[in-house]
Formats: C-alpha cells, sequence, structure tokens
C-alpha cells in the first residue's frame, strides 16, 4: 500500500509538470527521421521505447525514442513486412522482399539468422509466448519457426498470404489469403476450419482479396476486412460468419478495438467507421482514402488515423471516441504505415518519402482495449496469449481529493459529491492543513475543519462538523479507515480534520474552511471506504476553491479502481459560475489532465473545438449546467482507465479568482 499512497498524494501535493512544459501541443511535430526510401512497415516498439522498421531501401532501421539512429541492417530487397519482438525483446523478426524472414538482435541489429522461402515475404510475423514465429509467404505456404531459426512446421495454403496472423488465447492462429480464405490453424499445423468469403466485389477493379489482419476479441470473435469490401465478424469456433457490415470500397486495413468496445476500421471509401458488437454502425466520419494504414488507440479513447485528402494532403487526424474531428498533422506524401503510440504519447508513423514522424500527442496507448493497434501491442506479437476477458462491473472512484486554499466565505473550498443507489456508503473524509508542511508545503493551512451538508427540500441541512481529528469522534477508527483506504498518515495530536461517515442516496457537500481565520493551502479529500459492493456508490464530484498561482493553484487528484475503463467529463469552470451570483470568479480557465506527471489531455475554452458538438451532448446527459459559447471555461470528455489521475486548474491570464472543478461520470449505452 506505501507506493499507493506515495502516488495518491503526489497526485495534488507535489506533481511535477516540468515534462509537460517541454513538450508542445497535441499535433506538433516532436522529431523525424529520414531513410533512403518509403517507409510502408509499422514499428514495433520495446519497453525502452526504441522503435523498429523496415523500408523500401531494403534496410531494417532501429531508432532511440528521441529519433536517432541506433543501427540499420542490410537486406536483399524491399522490407514491407512490420516487426515484431521476441517476448525478451532480444530478437526482432521481419521479412524481405528477398523471400527471407530474419531474426535481428536488437541491441546491434546483427543477423541471428534468417530463413528463406520460395517467395516474398510481406506478411509480418506473430510471435507465441514459447519464442514460436509465425508468418505467411507469398509461395503460398505458412510457415512456424523455432527461436533458432529451424522450421517447426509448414502449411501449404495455396494462395499467396499477405495477411498477418493472429493468435487466440488458446494458441491458434487466424489468417487471410489473396483468394479470398479465412484460415484457422491448430498451433500445430492442423486445420480447424477454413472458410472462402463471398464474391461480390463493388467494381471490376475490387475483388475478394484479403489483405487486412484480422483482430481478435478475447470472446471468440475474429474481425477481418477484406477486397469485396466487407468487415466480417467470424466466430473462432467453428468459421461460421456471425455478421458482415459493408463500407462503400474496399476494406484493406485491418480493425482494432476502441476502449468502449467499439470495432473501429476504415475503407478507401474514405470513411472511418465504428461498429457495435452486433454489427451495427454506431458512427462514421469521413477522415480521407486509407489503404493499409490501421486505426490507433490511446488509453483516454482518442483514435488515431492516415489517410489521403489530395495532392500532397496527406494526415494523421485525432478523433475523438465519438468521431469528432480534434486535429490534424499534415504530410506531403502519402502514408501505408500504421501507426503507433509511444510511451510519452507521441504518435509514430512512416510515409512513401522516407520520412517517419513522431507527432504530440498525450496518453500512451490503451491498456484497456484487447486490440487497439495492428499488431495488438507495441511489440506487435499479434497474440492474445494469457488473455482472459476481464470481469465487469468493479470500478468505482476509489477517492478524489483537491488542494486550494480557503480564504472564508464564498472562497472557502466548497466539494460537492452525489451518493446513488439503495444501500449505504461509508466515506472518509478529510481536510489536511498542517500535516502538509511534512510533504513540502510551506504555506499550510493551520487549523482546518468541516462542515457537512445534505440537499433537502431544496436547501442545504447541516449535517456534522468535523475540526481536530485527534480529539474529536473516534480517532482510532479513523486511523484504522485511513490505513485501509491507502490515505497517508496524520500525525497524532495534529489539529487537521478527519472522520468517518455513513450516507444513503442523496446530495451533500462539504466546506472546508480555516477554523481559527488563517489562509493557507489545505488538501480536501473523500475516501469510499467501503470493502464490498454495499449497493451505493459515488458518482459525481465538484470542487469549488480559489485558482491562485504557484502553490495555490487548484489540484483534483482522484483514483479509478477496477479492470475496465469508464467515461468521465472533466470541467473547469470560471465566467460559467456567474450566472449563479458567483463573484470574483476566474475569467478564463485551463484544465490540465495528468496521469504521474504525464499529460495526457488539456483543454482551453471548451466551445472552439472539434468535440464542442459531443460536449454539449454530454452535459445535458449527465445533467451538468450548460455553459456559454466564449465563457473561456475548459471540458474534457475522456475514457479514463483504472489509475491515479490529477487534473490542475488554473488561470490562462494569471488573474486569481474562484473556479468550479466537476467530475461526472458518463453512463454508456450498451454496445451491444
Amino acid at each position: 500500500m506505501t507506493l499507493f499512497i506515495k502516488y495518491s498524494l503526489g497526485a495534488v501535493i507535489g506533481i511535477s509538470t516540468v515534462v509537460a512544459c517541454l513538450r508542445g501541443e497535441a499535433g506538433d511535430l516532436k522529431w523525424s527521421f529520414q531513410a533512403g526510401d518509403s517507409i510502408t512497415s509499422s514499428p514495433a516498439v520495446d519497453s525502452q521505447g526504441n522503435l523498429y522498421f523496415g523500408s523500401l531501401d531494403n534496410k531494417v532501421y532501429s531508432i532511440t525514442p528521441e529519433g536517432l539512429v541506433r543501427w540499420t541492417r542490410e537486406t536483399g530487397d524491399w522490407v514491407e513486412s512490420s516487426p515484431a519482438l521476441s517476448p525478451d525483446e532480444s530478437i526482432v523478426y521481419i521479412g524481405s522482399w528477398d523471400d527471407s524472414l530474419y531474426a535481428l538482435d536488437t541491441s546491434t541489429g546483427d543477423i541471428e539468422w534468417s530463413y528463406q522461402t520460395e517467395s516474398l515475404v510481406y506478411s509480418s510475423p506473430a510471435v507465441g509466448d514459447d519464442g514460436t514465429i509465425y508468418f505467411g509467404s507469398s509461395d503460398t505456404f505458412f510457415y512456424a519457426l523455432n527461436a533458432d531459426g529451424s522450421l517447426r512446421w509448414e502449411a501449404l495454403v495455396g494462395s499467396e498470404i499477405d495477411s498477418s496472423p493472429a493468435i487466440d488465447a488458446q494458441g491458434n492462429l487466424f489468417f487471410g489469403t489473396l483468394d479470398g480464405y479465412v484460415v484457422a490453424l491448430e498451433s500445430n499445423g492442423s486445420e480447424i476450419w477454413s472458410i472462402e468469403l463471398p464474391d461480390v466485389a463493388l467494381t471490376e477493379d475490387d475483388s475478394k482479396a484479403i489483405i487486412s489482419s484480422p483482430m481478435l476479441s478475447g470472446d471468440g470473435r475474429l474481425y477481418v476486412g477484406s477486397g469485396n469490401a466487407y468487415l466480417y465478424a467470424i466466430d473462432t469456433a467453428d468459421g461460421s460468419i456471425l455478421w458482415k457490415y459493408r463500407a462503400e470500397d474496399v476494406v484493406d486495413v485491418s480493425p482494432v478495438m476502441g476502449v468502449d468496445g467499439l470495432i473501429l476500421f476504415s475503407s478507401r471509401d474514405g470513411y472511418l467507421y465504428a461498429l457495435n458488437k452486433d454489427g451495427s454502425l454506431s458512427w462514421r466520419t469521413m477522415a480521407g482514402i486509407d489503404y493499409y494504414s490501421s486505426p490507433v488507440v490511446d488509453a483516454i479513447g482518442r483514435i488515431y488515423l492516415c489517410s489521403y485528402l489530395g495532392p500532397g494532403d496527406n494526415r494523421l487526424t485525432a478523433f475523438s471516441s465519438t468521431g469528432a474531428d480534434l486535429w490534424s498533422y499534415q504530410v506531403p506524401s502519402y502514408i501505408d504505415s500504421s501507426p503507433t503510440i509511444l510511451m510519452d504519447g507521441a504518435i509514430c508513423f512512416g510515409s512513401s518519402d522516407g520520412t517517419f514522424y513522431a507527432i504530440e500527442g498525450g496518453a500512451g496507448l490503451s491498456s484497456s482495449s484487447v486490440w487497439p493497434k495492428f499488431g495488438r501491442s507495441l511489440s506487435q506479437e499479434s497474440s492474445l496469449l494469457g488473455y482472459s476477458v476481464p470481469s465487469a462491473g468493479l470500478e468505482r472512484i476509489k477517492n478524489i481529493s483537491l488542494r486550494g486554499s480557503p480564504q472564508g466565505g464564498a472562497e472557502n473550498i466548497i466539494s460537492g459529491f452525489v451518493v446513488a443507489g439503495a444501500g449505504q456508503k461509508s466515506l472518509l473524509t478529510r481536510f489536511v492543513g498542517p500535516e502538509l508542511l511534512n510533504y513540502g508545503i510551506t504555506s499550510a493551512l493551520a487549523d482546518p475543519k468541516m462542515d457537512f451538508y445534505k440537499l433537502a427540500g431544496g436547501t442545504n441541512q447541516l449535517i456534522a462538523t468535523a475540526d481536530d481529528w485527534y480529539v474529536e469522534g473516534d480517532p482510532n477508527e479513523v486511523a484504522m479507515v485511513s490505513e485501509s483506504v491507502g490515505a497517508f498518515p496524520l500525525t497524532e495530536g495534529s489539529k487537521d480534520a478527519s472522520t468517518v461517515v455513513t450516507l444513503g442516496a442523496g446530495i451533500y457537500s462539504i466546506v472546508a474552511s480555516s477554523a481559527d481565520g488563517s489562509t493557507g493551502v489545505g488538501l480536501s479529500e473523500l475516501y469510499d471506504a467501503d470493502t464490498e459492493n454495499t449497493g451505493a456508490s459515488l458518482i459525481n464530484f465538484s470542487m469549488r476553491g480559489v485558482v491562485g498561482s504557484g502553490e495555490e493553484v487548484l489540484i483534483l487528484g482522484f483514483v479509478i479502481d477496477g479492470n475496465l475503463p469508464r467515461r468521465f467529463l472533466i470541467r473547469s469552470v470560471g465566467t460559467g459560475l456567474e450566472p449563479y451570483d458567483v463573484e470574483g470568479v476566474v475569467p478564463d480557465t485551463q484544465l490540465k489532465l495528468f496521469r504521474g506527471d504525464q499529460l495526457y489531455a488539456s483543454n482551453d475554452d471548451w466551445d472552439t473545438g472539434g468535440e464542442k458538438a459531443d460536449l454539449l451532448e454530454v452535459f445535458y446527459q449527465v445533467g451538468a449546467f450548460n455553459l456559454a459559447e466564449g465563457s473561456g471555461d475548459s471540458s474534457l470528455s475522456v475514457w479514463l482507465e483504472p489509475g491515479i489521475y490529477s487534473a490542475i486548474v488554473s488561470s490562462v491570464t494569471g488573474e486569481t479568482g474562484i473556479a468550479l472543478v466537476e467530475f461526472y461520470q458518463i453512463e454508456e449505452l450498451s454496445n451491444n
């Protein structure tokens, strides 16, 4: 529990913004690297952030996370294949048009071995947990190699293989062929089934060829695109087609899965599609023509896609989880390389002019989506071995805290929250001042105090008060519950305020103030103290305080528990409070969302970006009051994976004043 305590406290007390200050805005060029020819290979990334990819200059490259060359290795022909890393990351595997699959040392680029087939290798390899390498060749064979490069088995498929294989949790293999078959093999090469997709080409130039690499859902479904313009959902057990969805042109790309469970793919018709699990359309948005570049999904649900919009107009575009166009970065040459996302959030891809780009992003690759990118993971092993479907329904807001400076009266810290459900919710509430001196806050509040209110009959009724925790109530209970929820300990005899309360459904508020009238920085905290599901949950929070400068910015920290991500609305409101008779507000707020010291997302002016329409819909959905256009208030609608986060509210103009930071859980409609 010590690690949890450290970072939970750090989220609101000592967060570093150095990284954020050094980074550019999302959509800015971070760096670029020049190879000798076109890059269609999609990069693999190791745990140190080093990248690996091939080029049509016949070379394999490894570059650092900063875009500096580590090594290059010459092959005998074009390298269109995308690489995959061995389980221990010591070897990178990649195919070449010289008919070979190469095993290269990731540290030096030295050739450990190569395996010669009878024709081109442009299918990308998949790697099993035991080190077995699987790949197809245009010689119509599918191969399984041992980690030392020796042949384990080969299977004659009878058609060229461009589609890269995927491995399910049982070790079974799935891939497509250029004559329109989807094939399933056991790990020993025995055929489980093969099905021929129907030839329903849209034009004479189209076919049923499968270039798309399959995506596995983890629950017995395989998704793959076809030259006949359909995306198929196939039962992995028997090969039966569960449903098919028709785009308006060829589907060359490999589908991926969003954090919300939607199936994402693009087509030569220029659209990015999002399908529900039953095959119905959730949404689609025009993105530009896309040939072989698959989307990639980050940890807050944003989708990145490369496409062609016209001569000299090729773009990486960022979309929200609902399809809103957020920003784009334009490059002069077309992009066939599927993008990936580095650990610092940079989006990387190659282009046909030989340039490899890293564009500023935000959040890293999604870890909650079962298949967020081509090749599934950064190492691109394309495998679900060891994967089990996570248990849903365990998600909850574990704790939330706000750091600010109560000034008295309307400038005190006011926390509001909603308890929903039929049961009772036990909460540990604290307003910490003196203890902050032990964590480097020199201007800590000397004597914190809390007053509890419940909204009843249209008025806020005082239901409890908490002052010096060690001389009021049961200090032993407070200490034990604090330890159980991972809250940092309070010094015996300190004047920090803390108590344990049990509340039923309702709307509550806590006014955090100074008992002796002095000023200083305080930390208002709310912890879910229940150890099991009681039928009650915390759903919405708001905290109001003074936005100053330096130590006196508002910092909202929160912890999300469970296995799966949830979608949240986070707002920082200044001017938007004026219709509610709040004076002295911040005229222009800025909101920055961090996980650790990594800046995930930011917003300044909720109504100026591509998500305006989506935000208005979310405001209505969660019951948040409206914000006027041009108000200068800020909003983020994001999917958040379980973890520790902080949101910093500051003033764009440097002026001080009152601001409200809000945190709403968005209830999503079923994805069927």
